[in-house]
């Protein structure tokens, strides 16, 4: 099994913000950017919850 991509949890309100990677556009890198709204996370995560 190759050791390759990865998960990035981000917390913005600007969904713009988040597509204008740099790493994307001077590295070659892919990424998708998938929204959703946590229902259930362990305490260290709550961060994440919306407001």
């Amino acid at each position: 099994m190759p050791r390759k991509g990865g998960v990035i949890l981000a917390r913005s309100g600007d969904r713009k913000e988040l597509e204008a990677d740099p790493f994307v556009q001077y590295a070659g890198a892919r990424k998708d950017v998938t929204e959703f709204n946590p229902s259930m996370t362990p305490p260290v995560a709550e961060v994440l919850k919306e407001i």
